[in-house]
């Protein structure tokens, strides 16, 4: 698991020359569209947190053209809120992230759920 902050270009550098040989996962990815189809190349998987949503993130506005395997995090603080929003419970944060990010890419609920499964069994060893 790589937690890389403000520092994308010199990670996505130091990968592209060791070439990594096992499943990476990118923790908390904000980067660019271009970034994350660099990352796959890799064989790194990019996982989203909610903050993807908050105004003025790189990737909220092009969620749909991610064709990058991608997990949706669960790990954030359980009370979780955007500028100028109440706080939320975490239940309530879950389940807007993943709506969000299902309406923003086409998916049913259902299918975002079982494509993120698909992944998250690469790091959990099943």
């Amino acid at each position: 698991v790589l937690h890389v902050v403000r520092a994308d270009g010199t990670m996505l550098n130091l990968l592209k020359k060791i070439k990594p040989r096992i499943p990476l996962l990118w923790h908390g990815f904000l980067g660019s569209l271009e970034t994350a189809r660099e990352l796959a190349a890799l064989g790194c998987v990019i996982s989203i947190a909610p903050s993807i949503w908050r105004l003025g993130t790189k990737l909220q506005n092009r969620v749909a053209l991610i064709q990058t395997p991608v997990l949706l995090e669960t790990d954030y603080p359980y009370h979780y809120r955007s500028p100028g929003e109440s706080q939320s419970a975490y239940q309530d944060v879950l389940e807007n992230h993943y709506r969000r990010f299902a309406q923003a890419t086409g998916l049913s609920l259902a299918a975002l759920e079982q494509r993120c499964e698909g992944y998250a069994q690469i790091f959990t060893n099943k």
